[in-house]
């Protein structure tokens, strides 16, 4: 059979395969199995998708987690921006016990060379990030400086994928009611953010929302912070002492730092002050970050239909 099904169990998994689905010619696509949660969630999940999981056939996810769900080949997109904390964890480029994988879908050159570093057998190619794709930035301007804070859920698989949020949480109400600039929130789907409601700060589900309406995006560790400086927009990073600063393993840690870094909560005002004053600090820095850390933009899902296409025109005349 000469078609693939694509496979999302989240929300943010199927945003990143969903484009790539568009995409691809009606002659290869196979079944899109969702969960209930992103049925519930995507409109346009409704139009394409079925809840289920995927079946033996071959298969394209955007993560470890929907791996596993599989049970024959797989198409493995690397999702986010390629964080990789060194260790090999399965959930990260180079991560171990992905043996069905027949293909890998990178963002870039570094999560390319983690694959073929682990996976020398395996196809890699590079398509860049498909959610990006013809992503574009609101001109409606703010009656003041919109500023979105926003943390990482509080993963356990090493220091430096913890949450900075309860570092900084205490500041947050102080920030809320600055005059200079309004605060609102966002935060990784993982996470429960309804404290923020207990805060008095407008929270946003909806990542797509804060890249068209937000000015400044602060964020501790995510690949939210990237998508932001894509469009380059302002970044204020958030550090906290948990992070290893002994460890360089890469993306955010800690050669790709997007825009100031701040390491302790007192100083987070001013840093956001400084930004509004001077909205062209670390342009430079961004720019040369998108070119490295975003190819083939606006083009990532039309490269990655013709790569499944390719693969599969191939799979036939070898059967």
């Amino acid at each position: 059979m000469n078609k693939i099904d694509f496979y999302a169990s989240e929300i943010h998994y199927y945003d990143h395969i969903y484009p790539v689905w568009l995409k691809l010619d009606e002659e290869y696509k196979g079944n899109f199995y969702v969960s209930e949660d992103v049925m519930k969630n995507r409109l346009s999940a409704k139009k394409c998708s079925i809840v289920g999981l995927p079946n033996d056939n071959i298969c394209y996810v955007a993560s470890y987690k929907d791996y596993q769900m599989t049970k024959g080949d797989v198409i493995f997109a690397e999702h986010g921006i390629g964080h990789n904390y060194g260790n090999r964890h399965s959930a990260y480029a180079g991560g171990r016990n992905r043996d069905r994988v027949v293909m890998f879908f990178n963002q870039h050159h570094l999560s390319q060379e983690e694959n073929n570093k682990y996976y020398p057998n395996v196809i890699g190619k590079i398509i860049g990030t498909p959610k990006m794709d013809n992503v574009k930035v609101s001109k409606i301007k703010n009656d003041k400086p919109v500023v979105c804070i926003s943390f990482h859920w509080d993963c356990q698989v090493c220091n430096n994928t913890r949450s900075a949020y309860y570092y900084y949480k205490d500041i947050l109400p102080i920030l809320a009611k600055s005059k200079e600039y309004k605060l609102i929130a966002h935060g990784h789907p993982r996470g429960d953010w309804s404290i923020y409601n207990k805060l008095g700060i407008e929270y946003y589900d909806s990542f797509n929302q804060i890249l068209q309406i937000a000015d400044i995006y602060v964020n501790d560790n995510s690949s939210s912070m990237y998508e932001f400086m894509s469009l380059n927009k302002p970044v204020i990073v958030l550090n906290c002492p948990l992070y290893d600063r002994d460890k360089n393993t890469g993306i955010r840690f800690w050669k790709y730092v997007c825009g100031k870094q701040v390491n302790e909560p007192y100083k987070l005002h001013e840093a956001i002050l400084e930004q509004i004053r001077v909205p062209e600090m670390y342009e430079d820095l961004r720019k040369e970050y998108m070119e490295e850390l975003y190819p083939l933009r606006n083009k990532s899902s039309q490269t990655a239909a013709d790569y499944i296409k390719e693969y599969l025109d191939a799979r036939v005349r070898t059967v």
